[in-house]
């Protein structure tokens, strides 16, 4: 297996770190990190750490201690599929531009998730847009089942929304637990409650299919 190629480099002040096994994507990265452009504004992120991962071997750098850390991380390579990309910000990470990116929209990008601007090469829907704005990210099986606990079936009990949404009492559970957890609801906050804090957020407002920049919308 080839050796992973890791590089600290500076950029407005932050440290990055560059993960790849690709001797060609290091070198675009390293070559675009080397104009004098890319301290123009200063030191505006000392102290922040940015991750640079080869999207196209992702498969080689596990993410979960990597988003576990704190560190700011930001995919670029490939050509990933749309509904890959949103599995991506929804795990955490935050942000992808592709390989066909320019220099300058890589450094564009670099500065956005550090100024803690979610980047995608379309535009995110506008539940992801408020959860991020809120400081929490749904995935999207936790989206349905927040949809159908909370907004659908707000009656119900979970046992019979679990049914509905074709998975274990035990399933719906966790990942109810784990909303829970991610807008820090207190110890027996009621699910009226639950489900005010999370709408107000604008979490579960309906989705929108993501669309490509200069793309014309359906009428």
């Amino acid at each position: 297996m080839q050796t992973v190629l890791a590089f600290d480099r500076p950029f407005q002040g932050a440290r990055v770190q560059l993960f790849s096994r690709r001797r060609g994507w290091t070198d675009v990265v390293l070559r675009a990190l080397t104009g004098s452009d890319t301290q123009s504004r200063g030191h505006i992120f000392k102290g922040k750490t940015l991750t640079l991962v080869d999207a196209a071997a992702q498969a080689d750098f596990p993410l979960d201690p990597l988003l576990a850390s704190g560190t700011t991380v930001l995919m670029y390579g490939g050509f990933l599929h749309s509904a890959r990309v949103m599995a991506l910000l929804a795990a955490g990470v935050d942000g992808y531009i592709s390989e066909l990116a320019h220099r300058s929209e890589l450094l564009h990008a670099m500065s956005q998730v550090l100024e803690g601007t979610q980047v995608a090469p379309f535009r995110l829907p506008e539940s992801v847009m408020a959860a991020r704005a809120y400081g929490v990210v749904l995935t999207s099986t936790e989206r349905r089942a927040a949809i159908a606990y909370f907004v659908d079936m707000p009656s119900s009990s979970r046992a019979v929304v679990a049914a509905g949404l074709g998975m274990s009492d035990k399933t719906l559970s966790t990942h109810l637990h784990s909303i829970r957890r991610k807008i820090k609801a207190q110890p027996g906050e009621s699910r009226a409650a639950v489900s005010r804090r999370i709408s107000a957020a604008g979490m579960l407002a309906p989705e929108t299919p993501p669309v490509r920049p200069g793309m014309p919308g359906r009428s």
